[in-house]
């Protein structure tokens, strides 16, 4: 039997840290890939806690300003969208309760890229077969994205990102829903009234599917199928050429050795939602990709 006089204290705790040793060939590059994505993992860590957990930390913090204007571009969305109707609340519904989620979201080099504010329904309220039916989404698996960016590698093919602005909010929702008006932005003159949703919101059972529903319509009228080993890739040959798309959710990979191909799909895209074109792909599900001149690519793993 094993004292726990006779063990380091960190050991008994089981918090020890062993030093990683580094070979002698390759010291340097492992040794900073290691500390980088440490460092990325503690940032990650950091910014997750360092967010305002209501309203009033929001706007009274110091980040006020930058948060406030987070909020503001939430609800505009939700206006362009035509997300909801203020109407009387009918006597036999009761509406679902929203909250804000704050978000700092971080790039590969683990700084801050942008400030989140998500206006989310308490979808836990929902009643089955009442506010929703199927709930059921499909997202990209990993082991896909890895074989995308293998045959990209391969052939040398040119990846694109794109990443759908406040996705959930168009998809058509077929079940009648009330919500309260969000904090901060209550109607003056209209506090008595609900918000009648017209489109899916964040938080909502039925969200994920809505949205999947209306991109997966959208990218077959454009005559790309889906494959039939992961629902969220699809493939589409043409003239110009062959054209993979990865979905994960609202982040959009577009695969192809033909630009003209990509930028087709693009402009097709955005003509239906409000997309940001974040060019040739070089971040995706914690994997960093650097795109050469030549179409090679250097691949770096820093998911957490």
């Amino acid at each position: 039997m094993c004292h726990v006089k006779d063990r380091p204290w960190d050991v008994v705790q089981g918090t020890e840290t062993r030093s990683k040793k580094w070979s002698s060939t390759a010291d340097e590059t492992a040794r900073s890939k290691f500390e980088s994505r440490r460092d990325l993992a503690l940032a990650t860590i950091v910014l997750a806690v360092d967010v305002p957990a209501n309203v009033e930390e929001a706007l009274h913090g110091p980040e006020s300003k930058l948060w406030k204007a987070a909020m503001e571009e939430e609800i505009a969305s939700m206006n362009i969208n035509n997300v909801w109707s203020l109407v009387e609340c009918p006597k036999n519904k009761k509406p679902i309760r929203c909250k804000w989620i704050f978000k700092k979201k971080i790039g590969p080099e683990g700084n801050v890229c942008s400030y989140k504010a998500r206006l989310v329904a308490q979808g836990y309220a929902q009643k089955f077969g009442v506010d929703y039916d199927e709930t059921f989404s499909p997202v990209v698996r990993f082991e896909s994205v890895r074989a995308v960016l293998a045959v990209a590698a391969k052939h040398k093919l040119q990846l694109h990102h794109m990443d759908v602005a406040t996705a959930f909010l168009n998809g058509e929702l077929s079940e009648e829903i009330y919500l309260t008006q969000p904090e901060g932005f209550v109607s003056e003159g209209n506090e008595n009234l609900v918000c009648r949703l017209n489109k899916s919101l964040y938080g909502l059972k039925q969200s994920p599917k809505c949205w999947n529903t209306a991109l997966d319509g959208h990218l077959k009228q454009l005559g790309f199928k889906e494959s039939k080993n992961d629902a969220c890739i699809y493939t589409r040959v043409s003239n110009k050429g062959l054209c993979i798309i990865a979905v994960y959710v609202d982040d959009i990979i577009i695969e192809s050795d033909c630009l003209d191909e990509i930028n087709e799909v693009k402009s097709y895209l955005i003509a239906r939602y409000k997309m940001k074109d974040l060019g040739k792909l070089s971040y995706f599900l914690g994997v960093s990709v650097m795109q050469t001149k030549n179409e090679m690519f250097h691949l770096e793993c820093v998911r957490l």
